[in-house]
């Protein structure tokens, strides 16, 4: 009679503590992986923000690079895909950042070393997909604009202050 009772309360009460033991570690596991999650996208912010101050990019451009990264790991995060080329990612990102803004650039421009330039070119298929954008190919005559006028500047630099030859990279 009363000693069933309370053995069944006892084996109750361990059953609900055993839950909340569950309870907790899955709760310690997701803020330890949303921390890390946290600290990977601070990271990777930081790299954009870096590599668009390298190619003098404006403010408003690496913003919309940082959107469409964070755009893109809910993806990957919902897909339950793991991002295994972050950098590529980040290239990506940076190349249709700047094609959506009016900045086109390169792929071999946003590409760091160590990361192919048609890896950061299938990733950014990829996010123009998931993401929904829509860009015509750049045109030769922007990237030519841009880089003769970078080399005027930095030839009058080195040559007092008159314009320098410039030769195109091929």
């Amino acid at each position: 009679g009363a000693h069933g009772v309370s053995l069944s309360r006892s084996r109750s009460l361990r059953k609900e503590d055993g839950l909340r033991a569950s309870l907790r570690q899955t709760q310690n596991r997701n803020s330890k992986s949303n921390a890390k999650d946290e600290k990977k996208l601070r990271e990777a912010y930081e790299q954009i923000d870096r590599i668009g101050g390298n190619m003098n990019l404006i403010e408003n451009t690496r913003n919309s690079a940082k959107e469409m990264y964070l755009k893109m790991t809910d993806y990957y995060r919902e897909k339950e895909i793991p991002i295994r080329q972050r950098d590529a990612l980040i290239g990506a990102v940076i190349f249709l950042a700047c094609q959506r803004n009016g900045h086109p650039r390169t792929l071999m421009e946003v590409t760091e070393k160590g990361v192919r330039p048609n890896k950061v070119g299938k990733i950014s298929s990829l996010c123009k997909k998931v993401l929904g954008l829509e860009s015509d190919p750049t045109k030769a005559t922007e990237l030519i604009e841009r880089y003769c006028s970078q080399c005027l500047s930095s030839s009058r630099m080195h040559s007092g202050n008159k314009p320098g030859r410039c030769v195109l990279p091929l």
